[in-house]
């Protein structure tokens, strides 16, 4: 019976779609050795199981060389503790094509008295090839979402430009004309003591024609105002030296994670945004001491920006037509391991019966034209998928709502 039994079991282990692989260890686990490879490594990798029996070293040398490390750590942990976690790793068939193969996690058995590490290794290339197009679907998604924000912060960024830019032009007229006065002032003065030097004296009424000019001039107010007009047209061009910073900065494309200042993407952000809120709002910041946080920056300032312009809609619709200001408050602050960032509102809250939904795409409360129900799914896409965070909310009906975005400070 047992020989029929084993004859059983070979033939189901061999309808499993999978290369089933069997190590036999020696030397205490330093070396191994397959003693059994399942047929489907001909339909998987192209490579028949004597290959594996015969000339392992030449499967070893189909594994990716970014993606060997891995592996052989896994099968270690394997051999040292009973088990191994699930890796995923790239492979080379032998018509030179490249796969993907998931390891579903090595175990050690002893059943014949000699250790053995058994694996099963499945071909998982339909699944990363769909996965990968899923996340260029969902960097296009966020891209048309941060577009789309960014073309409906145009006219407010067009004013906010435009407010300095005015007072610029307006400095610099008015600098123009105090320059032709002071000139004409000047040349009416070189002319009198011209004469003056000519007939050989200066007489009283040289210098009270000399007063007269500064007084046409009107020297003393000139005196007073002019350093003035300097000051407002540096920093009508500091202003604007801002706003196109904070739009270089944030529309800056930004692929890999690296140590990011939030504060300042904060700051940033929130001169990005002002036109959606400056007319709504006041903003209250409680920036806390912070450590750089490894992340990707456009990501995270993207999440900024939906959770702020989604305080002043907030706001706005909890005002039902009144005149009344609201308040945006924004803190942050940093432990041991995460930092967290707060953004609340005074706005109308949102009700409990969709408090569920409101991280479902596509989900909105908004007039149509208002608002795509894309922010706040993309957001929590971004802080949870993405870098492994949260993002919650506190709210009540009419007492505002607070989001929390918790990161970690080292990924």
């Amino acid at each position: 019976m047992l020989p029929a039994a084993q004859i059983h079991h070979r033939a189901l282990i061999e309808q499993i779609p999978a290369i089933v692989v069997v190590f036999e260890l020696h030397d205490g686990g330093r070396r191994a050795q397959p003693i059994y490879v399942s047929p489907q490594t001909e339909v998987i990798l192209g490579v028949p199981a004597e290959t594996w029996l015969e000339d392992y070293d030449s499967i070893l040398a189909r594994i990716h060389p970014d993606d060997g490390p891995r592996v052989i750590d896994a099968f270690r942990r394997a051999v040292m503790t009973g088990t191994a976690p699930r890796i995923e790793f790239r492979a080379t068939r032998a018509d030179g094509a490249e796969i993907w193969l998931g390891d579903a996690g090595a175990v050690l058995t002893a059943d014949s008295g000699a250790p053995c590490v058994q694996t099963m290794l499945f071909d998982i290339t339909d699944a990363k090839r769909a996965e990968a197009e899923r996340e260029s679907m969902e960097q296009e998604l966020r891209l048309g979402q941060k577009l789309e924000a960014v073309g409906q912060l145009a006219a407010g960024m067009a004013h906010e430009i435009n407010t300095p830019t005015q007072f610029v032009g307006d400095t610099v007229r008015f600098l123009r004309e105090a320059f032709g006065d002071v000139m004409a002032m000047h040349a009416h003065v070189r002319a009198e003591l011209e004469t003056g030097v000519q007939a050989g004296t200066v007489t009283p009424e040289v210098l009270d024609r000399v007063r007269e000019a500064e007084d046409a001039a009107d020297l003393e107010y000139l005196t007073e105002r002019v350093p003035a007009g300097f000051e407002r047209a540096e920093e009508g061009v500091r202003r604007v030296a801002s706003i196109v910073g904070a739009m270089r900065e944030f529309a800056h494309p930004t692929v890999d994670k690296a140590p990011q200042d939030l504060n300042a993407a904060l700051r940033n952000t929130l001169v990005v945004a002002t036109g959606e809120y400056k007319h709504l709002a006041d903003v209250e910041t409680d920036f806390g001491d912070l450590p750089l946080v490894c992340c990707n920056g456009g990501d995270i300032r993207q999440v900024f920006l939906n959770l702020i312009v989604n305080a002043a809609h907030a706001i706005e619709d909890g005002s039902r037509g009144e005149p009344a200001r609201g308040t945006i408050r924004i803190r942050t602050r940093a432990d041991a391991t995460h930092v967290l960032i707060s953004v609340a509102d005074t706005g109308c809250g949102i009700p409990a019966e969709v408090a569920d939904r409101v991280f479902d795409p596509f989900f909105t409360t908004k007039e149509v034209g208002r608002g795509t129900g894309q922010g706040l799914a993309i957001a929590r896409t971004l802080v949870v998928e993405r870098h492994g965070g949260s993002l919650t909310f506190d709210t009540g009906p009419g007492a505002g709502t607070t989001f929390h975005v918790r990161l970690l400070i080292g990924l």
